[in-house]
């Protein structure tokens, strides 16, 4: 993953022995991009999130969350503010993009982690078995729920 180098690269002069196809004397960067900032809004729970931050753990990646609680008047407060998308959680902000739903949640990290294959037939079927996973957690409600 770019944003896994230990240090960044000097930026340089694109020769035409090296690299013709950026033209002589342009200026260009070799600096490895910077991981996005990703931030998630969740309940203190395992839940529809569990699967992003194994992805994002695997990959090395950081990220904050901000846990809402769901007794008291917390979560009305914070639903009434117009920050999440159709009134639900989670929500994921990517250098201050929002996203909501837990599967368009799940596919995005998996792009920005590399766990997403490439190709259109393997991504389908690893989304397949995303959705299996969604579809068991209804008929199992109280697997991989509190978080702590």
């Amino acid at each position: 993953l770019p944003w896994r180098h230990a240090a960044p690269r000097n930026q340089g002069t694109a020769s035409s022995e090296l690299a013709p196809e950026l033209g002589k004397g342009r200026s260009f960067s070799t600096e490895a991009p910077a991981q996005p900032h990703i931030k998630f809004v969740y309940f203190p729970l395992r839940g529809r999130l569990e699967s992003v931050r194994m992805m994002l753990h695997g990959a090395g990646m950081k990220y904050e969350e901000e846990l809402i609680p769901m007794v008291g008047d917390a979560w009305k407060t914070a639903k009434k503010s117009g920050r999440f998308p159709f009134g639900q959680l989670p929500v994921m902000y990517v250098d201050k993009k929002v996203l909501a739903q837990s599967g368009a949640i799940n596919r995005c990290v998996a792009g920005l982690t590399g766990y997403m294959p490439k190709d259109p037939w393997r991504a389908a079927r690893a989304d397949m078995f995303f959705e299996a996973t969604q579809e068991m957690e209804l008929a199992m409600p109280l697997v991989n729920r509190l978080k702590g």
